[in-house]
């Protein structure tokens, strides 16, 4: 079983890469830096059921050109763990740029489409898969000092309702959590 994670530099996401490899798992874990996390090159050089590639899943077409590698290689993507993200500036809505909320909207709720997308015509001539995308409780909390990062994560949850009607027929299986804060480096 092929599961691709994205966001494995830290948190969340180097815990499942590791979580899932260890049960056995063939884990694609992706980074847009893989090379500077020491938890990824470990992964990568201590285990063959494990692949990490550099991806910018923010850029539409380095996901479709990714996991159609990823396909061709290693057979269908069976589980897609839609977990890059972060809250990268605080401040007042007021003092967020254009350029700032475009950032935030594409790191935390374009990529979650894009990979989504991408994945699903995999799992869609499969005849199934499993998408997990991870929001945050900012996305059902509002926060003054997150107002970007939390209208992206609300988008991710409707996202994630959206897709689970549509490509259930494809028995693609569609679910988020919303974790609190997590403890990282």
């Amino acid at each position: 079983m092929n599961v691709f994670i994205t966001g494995c530099s830290t948190g969340i996401g180097l815990a499942a890469a590791e979580h899932f490899t260890a049960k056995g798992y063939k884990v694609i874990a992706t980074a847009r830096n893989p090379k500077s996390s020491e938890g990824l090159q470990s992964l990568d050089q201590s285990n063959d059921s494990a692949m990490v590639l550099a991806l910018d899943v923010t850029d539409q077409a380095s996901v479709d050109t990714t996991i159609k590698k990823v396909t061709d290689e290693a057979g269908a993507i069976d589980v897609l763990i839609n977990n890059a993200g972060g809250a990268m500036i605080i401040k007042p809505p007021e003092e967020i740029s254009p350029e700032e909320w475009r950032a935030g909207i594409a790191l935390n709720l374009d990529s979650v489409f894009f990979c989504s997308q991408a994945a699903a015509k995999s799992m869609a001539e499969h005849r199934g898969g499993r998408i997990v995308n991870i929001s945050s409780v900012a996305g059902i909390k509002a926060s003054p000092a997150f107002v970007h990062y939390g209208a992206a994560k609300a988008g991710v949850i409707n996202l994630t309702k959206s897709l689970a009607l549509l490509w259930g027929k494809h028995n693609i299986n569609i679910n988020c959590i919303a974790p609190g804060l997590t403890a990282t480096e």
